[in-house]
């Protein structure tokens, strides 16, 4: 038989990660990181800049704990939102290497 190894929910890892649990850490890696992985992937188009960009989001998440307040929404929304925005920020890059028009896929003039 097998232990029972319950994860605690997303909101009490980040809780913990926001006291430099690295165990916590490593819990909301696993628990969360094949859907961050794929909603950046998605965005970017390649999976080692997706890869890159997912470390990133990672590492925000290490150092910006302490700002979530669960109060505000799940914990899978906030680090969705570190997703998008971390893909914001690569996407003038996808567009300059792919030579599209940053401002006119945004639908900008």
């Amino acid at each position: 038989m097998t232990p029972n190894l319950r994860v605690p929910p997303l909101a009490e890892l980040i809780g913990r990660v926001a006291g430099c649990d690295r165990a916590a850490f490593a819990d909301l890696y696993d628990a969360t990181s094949d859907r961050i992985y794929s909603v950046v992937l998605r965005g970017l188009g390649d999976p080692g800049r997706a890869e890159d960009a997912t470390e990133e989001i990672y590492l925000r998440v290490w150092t910006t704990a302490r700002d979530y307040d669960p109060a505000c929404g799940p914990a899978m929304d906030w680090l969705l939102a570190h997703a998008h925005q971390t893909i914001a920020r690569h996407l003038p890059y996808r567009c300059a290497v792919s030579g599209r028009n940053f401002r006119a896929w945004r639908g900008g003039r």
